[in-house]
């Protein structure tokens, strides 16, 4: 991730550093919830978190990889712990839902 330090990632932080954080469950009872206020929400960034992720997407090898970079960008939410099998499978699933929003 420190090497995208050049390309922005202001959506993706938007998502997971105030909707998706470590206080998720303060303001959520469901991760999706938070998605879903995000995608109402964030009209100058929600359009985009779905051309991010899939560059994040691009850019990580593994799932320990994509995970540091989700935690550096302010994830506070654990998908596994809800039964993804990934972060990689619940990020396009959460970009599928955000995309089915706006």
């Amino acid at each position: 991730m420190n090497g995208d330090r050049m390309r922005s990632w202001d959506a993706l932080e938007a998502l997971l550093g105030a909707y998706l954080n470590e206080d998720l469950y303060l303001d959520y009872d469901d991760p999706w919830l938070a998605v879903e206020d995000f995608a109402r929400l964030e009209p100058n960034h929600a359009p985009a978190v779905g051309a991010e992720i899939d560059a994040l997407l691009g850019r990580t090898t593994s799932d320990s990889e994509l995970e540091h970079c989700l935690t550096d960008l302010g994830l506070g939410y654990l998908p596994t712990v809800d039964g993804w099998a990934d972060h990689r499978t619940w990020l396009l699933a959460v970009r599928d839902r955000v995309d089915e929003i706006v």
